[in-house]
């Protein structure tokens, strides 16, 4: 279940984040244009010569985050997708430990633990044994990370979306009255849309790096803490379909 819960944080993440950007972006709708006219945004950030820089140094509650989905087409599906949904320090890159050369031979053990392998097969099941993809079990061999259909997924999120449902208009009530009593009143009037849709659409309703972050370091984890992050498949997940 602890492995489970590195799946469902990020589902519930996203779907609080898609809640907030409806709610947020309702706000501003009919008052400032879609887009703002161009194939591009750009930003950044300037300090002025009055001004010093403080690092806050080790003391953070977040974690830097993205992810990555790779698909392929297997003999027995018409795809898969291996999804890195937590790519950060302390794991290392797992980006494409499933991969051409892979992919189907790791279904074809989903799909039969007791699958009789080829020489190279074995060698390539020791080497996903080795990075936490599989484990040996009773003389067969099983996948460690979460596999369901596109179905099986929506439905999570369903329920997750729901859920969090509440939490979302306490969270952007509070976030944007910040930004709107720090951030709005220093922004050009032609530069609103890029305040609602980039600074504050893009930056401040996706939670997840603060979620890793208490579910990893709270006084009581609820995230399974690892002995080695290096050799670790939590947070992966593979969605098929037939």
């Amino acid at each position: 279940m602890r492995r489970l819960l590195w799946i469902l944080y990020y589902e519930a993440a996203d779907m609080l984040s898609r809640s907030m950007l409806e709610i947020y972006n309702g706000k501003w709708r009919g008052k400032i244009p879609e887009q703002n006219g161009k194939s591009y945004r750009i930003a950044g950030t300037v300090q002025y010569p009055d001004e010093a820089f403080t690092d806050a140094g080790q003391q953070k509650s977040w974690l830097l985050w993205s992810n990555l989905h790779k698909s392929f087409r297997t003999s027995g599906y018409a795809q898969i997708e291996h999804a890195n949904l937590f790519q950060a320090w302390p794991f290392s890159d797992r980006d494409h430990i499933i991969n051409e050369s892979n992919a189907d031979l790791f279904m074809r053990i989903f799909d039969c633990p007791e699958l009789v392998l080829t020489p190279n097969e074995e060698e390539t099941a020791a080497n996903l044994i080795r990075l936490d993809y599989l484990h040996k079990k009773g003389g067969k061999l099983y996948p460690s990370v979460p596999i369901m259909t596109y179905e099986c997924q929506s439905k999570i999120q369903q329920l997750l979306r729901g859920a969090t449902s509440e939490i979302a208009f306490k969270y952007v009530e509070a976030v944007a009255e910040i930004g709107e009593r720090i951030l709005l009143p220093a922004t050009r009037k032609d530069l609103i849309e890029e305040y609602a849709h980039f600074v504050m659409g893009v930056n401040a309703f996706f939670p997840i790096g603060f979620l890793y972050y208490y579910g990893m370091n709270g006084a009581e984890p609820a995230l399974e803490i690892l002995k080695d992050y290096g050799l670790s498949s939590n947070a992966i997940c593979i969605y098929y379909r037939k």
